[in-house]
Order: C-alpha cells, then structure tokens, then sequence
C-alpha cells in the first residue's frame, strides 16, 4: 500500500472484503436540460439518502462555463474537470445548474457524486466496526449526459 519507508507502512490496515453495508447510493435526477443561446445548461437535483458526512460532486467530459448549487454562484470561468464538495447535504439534497457551450464536443460527459461516510450510517444497523478501527465508506453514482 505505501512504500516500507513511509510511516504509514506501519500502520494496520484491515484489507478483507468488506460485508455489504446496504449504504445507499447517492441519487442524480437530471430535472432539465435546455439550449439558452450558445449554451447548453442542465439542472440536477443531487441527494445523500444516508447523509453523507460530504459529498463530492463532479462534471467529466466537458468544460463547465458556469455552475451553481442551491443558487450559490460558485464558478463562472470556463473549468475542466469541476468539482465541488457539499459538507451537512440537507435531507432533501441540493439543486446542481451547469452551462457548458451549445456546440462543445462531448467526451463521455458524466456526473459523478460520491458519497463519504466516516461513521456507520443508520442504514447499516447490522454492520459492526471492530474497536479500533477507522470506519470509512463511500457509494458512487455516476449518470452519462447525452
């Protein structure tokens, strides 16, 4: 895993496989997706149905021009490989709005969210931690955009 002159090459790893959780996926709903001049902007409504400790949200394939959740401007430069993180993801989720240009070649354009748990998620009730080790789970969803 690292190199034996690392100082984490000490450390204990538990590197079983790890029982199914049944810690549920993040969810991706594309709401809208619509030409408005020489752009193309998409709308998506992004949840943690376990309440991820933070979810990491990413654009592949494309540029982003703009993109804003919850209304909050976050980028209006042009930006490969756009990502943010969304720390306490309310219950109901987040409303993701990205532009890229109307006339861009697509290069697999996808979203990816992946979720990050460092405690065991209610979800996972039958699932037990032995002491002394770190737990950390993540479930990824990944939705391709035409």
């Amino acid at each position: 895993l690292f190199g034996k002159d690392h100082p984490r090459s000490t450390w204990k790893y538990w590197t079983a496989t790890a029982p199914n959780a049944e810690i549920a996926a993040p969810l991706i709903a594309i709401q809208s997706d619509q030409i408005h001049g020489d752009r193309r902007e998409i709308v998506a409504h992004i949840r943690s149905p376990d309440l991820a400790s933070n979810v990491r949200i990413q654009i592949e394939g494309v540029s982003v021009l703009s993109a804003s959740i919850q209304d909050q401007i976050l980028t209006t430069t042009a930006k490969e490989k756009w990502m943010s993180t969304v720390h306490a993801m309310p219950r109901e989720g987040i409303t993701l709005r990205f532009q890229i240009a109307k006339d861009q070649a697509l290069k697999d354009m996808k979203i990816r969210v992946t979720d990050t748990f460092y405690v065991v998620p209610g979800s996972a009730g039958n699932l037990i931690v032995p002491a002394g080790i770190d737990f950390v789970a993540q479930t990824i969803t990944v939705v391709d955009i035409p």
